[in-house]
């Protein structure tokens, strides 16, 4: 499996406005090769699979597909609202609405919970789905591949990824993930991205 990593430029177009919006976590490779169906069962958990709890109740989670212990095994479900998981399946989209950065992946709708350092399986926003149809239909061709140089895994490089979003936006003052932003600091918020995440033991190329 190829193990380079893309951060995709997405660009919003919101009334009679286009600007350019770089969303640095959303890979440009949509591989849903793990995502299975709700009520599809299985016998054996995947491998690297995350247990959750919610109200108590236990889950299972893997890339994006959520499962419930059963008698005879598995059962694949909708994301329970409340989840907290580590990290997002590989091709996931993320768009800013209202002050909110939101995460879609696999039919369901995430927050970054920054005190958990998690993604929380939330509700559709309003106007969720057309925002996120947007993204992805006016998705450009500037991108970042992203290698993971020290072994990272999954989980840290979407923390990693995030954090250095962060930065980038503290620094430039550039959100990717908010509209009437300045597209010509765009270059200037791709590379401070650039330069945190090679500090963090990444090539970006």
């Amino acid at each position: 499996m190829n193990c380079f990593t893309r951060l995709t430029s997405l660009t919003f177009v919101i009334a009679t406005l286009s600007f350019m919006l770089l969303i640095p976590a959303a890979y440009a490779d949509r591989d849903h090769r793990d995502f299975r169906r709700p009520g599809e069962s299985i016998h054996v958990l995947p491998d690297r699979h995350e247990r959750i709890r919610v109200n108590d109740h236990p889950y299972y989670y893997r890339r994006g597909v959520f499962y419930e212990p059963r008698s005879s095994g598995y059962v694949v479900i909708s994301a329970p609202l409340g989840a907290h998981v580590r990290s997002l399946p590989t091709g996931y989209v993320s768009f800013g609405l209202d002050t909110r950065r939101y995460f879609y992946a696999n039919t369901t709708y995430y927050l970054y919970d920054d005190r958990n350092r998690d993604y929380v399986v939330v509700e559709q926003p309003a106007r969720g789905e057309a925002l996120m149809q947007s993204s992805m239909e006016v998705a450009s061709a500037a991108e970042l591949f992203v290698y993971p140089k020290n072994g990272q895994n999954e989980e840290l490089r979407d923390q990693d990824r995030y954090e250095c979003h962060r930065w980038a936006k503290s620094q430039t003052s550039y959100d990717p993930s908010m509209a009437n932003q300045r597209a010509s600091l765009a270059p200037d918020y791709r590379r401070a991205v650039s330069a945190c995440l090679e500090g963090r033991g990444y090539t970006v190329r």
